[in-house]
């Protein structure tokens, strides 16, 4: 139906059809005025049509195909144009949703311009600050990771990390990995016992050696130990996930730093100025809330989504500026997944 509209009425003289069939190239014109079509005397550019092809990622295959997509991107205008001008005809002054959400809009876009102008454009990241992050902050700039040889030896219990009480299970795997380390004190070799008595199946069959270990890859328990104990040395007993284990660090070897590049400058400078960014607006909304009267609706924050009706307001700050049930609802479910915390108190939702 589009089309029989386009090619009936809105297509301004024949040479629409003609800027239809040119190439990319062709449709380049020092004129950004030129109009290739009207709808209701409201013109469509040829630059309109440039940028829609382009946003597009418009590409020239074949003339039927090239055509074929240009009347696409035409008509696409054309139905744009004509929806809104059908929506700028409607009275919506006096609906109550609209007007909400128009509300609302409006606050998202006075933020962020108050975003971009108060706190964004005064963050600065200074090459110091870039350089000293580097060598704050080695581990984040390995191209090849510090790494270790390890032999492990696993007495394994299914009881969870961190119980209050030591469970009987626990006690008995506990006793019979301090049992093997004595064993290796007095002299037994490691190798040997891990394959008598070990319950890694993997590893117990090559003595218990489990390889190399990059540093970072692995529980923070057996990292401290592995990137911190003398070579041989025989470790204390280490709770994992899986049981007690006793270790051994064979060998050590230094990862391989990377340079700070360009890509590695750019990158810095972009966290830096995120985390000042992160500080800075923290530090806002407290002053602010110094500042400034709230009040809350207990009432609908207290209450579950589904026996809220309508859209009540859930606060009012300096006695004029109201938020509404709907908006709240939607932050308020982003902020539970930041939180990874499905069910908040009434102080979290303020």
């Amino acid at each position: 139906m589009i089309k029989k509209i386009f090619y009936g009425i809105v297509l301004v003289f024949t040479s629409g059809l003609i800027l239809l069939s040119c190439s990319t190239s062709q449709l380049v014109r020092e004129e950004e005025d030129i109009i290739i079509a009207k709808v209701n005397q409201q013109e469509i550019l040829l630059e309109d049509f440039q940028n829609k092809l382009q946003s597009q990622k418009y590409s020239s295959t074949s003339p039927e195909e090239d055509l074929k997509k240009k009347e696409e991107a035409l008509d696409e205008l054309i139905f744009d144009l004509a929806l809104k001008q059908k929506a700028q005809k409607m009275d919506l002054s006096q609906d109550s949703i609209f007007q909400q959400e128009k509300e609302e809009y409006m606050k998202r876009v006075l933020l962020g311009i108050f975003f971009e102008n108060e706190i964004d454009q005064e963050i600065e990241v200074t090459d110091q600050e870039i350089e000293q992050f580097y060598q704050d902050n080695p581990d984040q700039f390995y191209i090849v990771p510090d790494k270790a040889k390890v032999s492990r030896i696993l007495i394994k219990t299914d009881c969870p990390i961190g119980s209050p009480d030591l469970p009987q299970e626990e006690k008995k795997a506990l006793d019979r990995i301090l049992m093997i380390r004595q064993r290796i004190i007095n002299g037994e070799d490691f190798s040997k016992l891990a394959r008598e008595l070990s319950e890694d199946g993997w590893s117990s069959r090559r003595g218990g050696n489990i390889g190399y270990v990059p540093r970072g890859g692995i529980i923070p328990g057996f990292e401290d130990f592995i990137f911190s104990a003398n070579l041989n040395e025989l470790s204390q007993p280490i709770r994992s996930p899986d049981g007690w284990n006793l270790l051994i660090v064979h060998e050590r070897t230094e990862g391989e730093k990377s340079e700070l590049t360009e890509e590695a400058i750019s990158k810095t400078r972009e966290y830096l100025r995120k985390e000042k960014q992160n500080l800075k607006s923290m530090e806002y909304i407290e002053r602010t809330k110094e500042e400034t009267h709230f009040v809350f609706n207990e009432y609908a924050l207290s209450t579950p989504d589904s026996l809220v009706s309508d859209n009540p307001w859930v606060l009012i700050v300096n006695q004029k500026d109201t938020t509404w049930y709907k908006w709240y609802r939607y932050v308020w479910h982003a902020y539970k997944i930041d939180l990874e915390d499905d069910s908040l108190l009434l102080e979290y939702k303020k």
